[in-house]
Parts: C-alpha cells; structure tokens; sequence
C-alpha cells in the first residue's frame, strides 16, 4: 500500500524527509529541548533553526546572527534530562572570533625532528 503525501509514515514533528519516525521517548526529547531554546530566548526560539533527533540525540540546523546566539542555542537544547548529545550544524552570519591561542613551537633545524628536552628535572606523578 502506498502512503499519500498527506500521510507519509517518514513525515512528523522534527524529521527531515526520508527519516525514520522517532520513538515516542525521542519526541518527548524533542519537544523539551524546543522548549529550553524558547525559554532560553524569552518564549520563542530564533527565527531559522531547525531542530531534529535521532536516537536521543539533538541536531541542530539553521542560521543565526551570531557564534554566541549558536552556543546558547546548544546548551539550552542540551539540558534536558535524557538527551544524549547536540549536533551543532547552526552557521553564523559573523565570521568566528580569531583563535588567541600561542602559536605552535616550530622546530626550526627541521621538519619531523623531535624538540630538545626542556631544561631541569622533570618530575613524573605514578
């Protein structure tokens, strides 16, 4: 028996086209953590976010204004009880922050060839 668009058995609340329907446990998951990113937000989510699950664990997709909105939007999706990880796919309209990170030693004799022992005794916890 084929399925009508209207009433395709791959089509619910937080799936893409061609997933598999979600458990209830996995609905549940993801009506809590729509909720946690309204709340998170003053009641309504940010406009252009799409949130989907599979096996209890959290997708997000979507753009959003800026790399700190995304991260809030990860954490309150991951607070709920039960949910297992969040997939951060959200891309941000401002570029990344540039890393402020030390650059990496270089060896300068060479590539591959291992740095020299720091100087002084080195003490090793067992």
């Amino acid at each position: 028996m084929n399925a009508s668009p209207d009433n395709s058995p791959n089509q619910g609340p937080g799936h893409a086209e061609g997933d598999q329907p979600a458990t209830p446990a996995d609905e549940d998951l993801l009506t809590q953590a729509r909720q946690h990113v309204a709340d998170e937000f003053g009641g309504a989510p940010p406009a252009g976010i799409t949130l989907t699950i599979e096996d209890r664990r959290i997708r997000l997709q979507g753009t959003v204004q800026t790399v700190s909105v995304a991260e809030r939007i990860a954490k309150a999706a991951a607070i709920g009880p039960g949910v297992l990880g969040v997939y951060n796919d959200l891309q941000s309209e401002e570029p990344p922050p540039e890393s402020t990170a030390p650059p990496l030693a270089r060896n300068p004799e060479g590539k591959g060839q291992p740095l020299e022992p720091p100087e002084g005794q080195i003490h090793h916890k067992v």
